[in-house]
């Protein structure tokens, strides 16, 4: 195999196995997607936020319950 067709397969290989990366879901919908499990599970007074990672080492009224933005920003849940 050449040079050339063996970069194109090495290339398309690793794009299948990355491919999940690249459908990874937004902030907000991980946020929707947690909010209604909380509820679902009976938090009717749940708050699911976005904050970025400095404004979640200063949040104290709740728990970090995802990451998203590449490591960026936190998911918080207050109760």
């Amino acid at each position: 195999m050449n040079p050339s067709k063996s970069a194109l397969v090495l290339a398309l290989l690793g794009a299948a196995l990355f491919q999940p990366a690249f459908t990874a879901e937004t902030c907000e919908q991980m946020r929707e997607r947690i909010e209604r499990q909380a509820k679902s599970k009976g938090l009717k007074t749940a708050e699911v936020i976005v904050v970025t990672v400095k404004e979640g080492e200063r949040e104290s009224k709740g728990k970090v319950v995802g990451t998203c933005a590449m490591g960026q920003k936190r998911v918080v849940l207050r109760r």
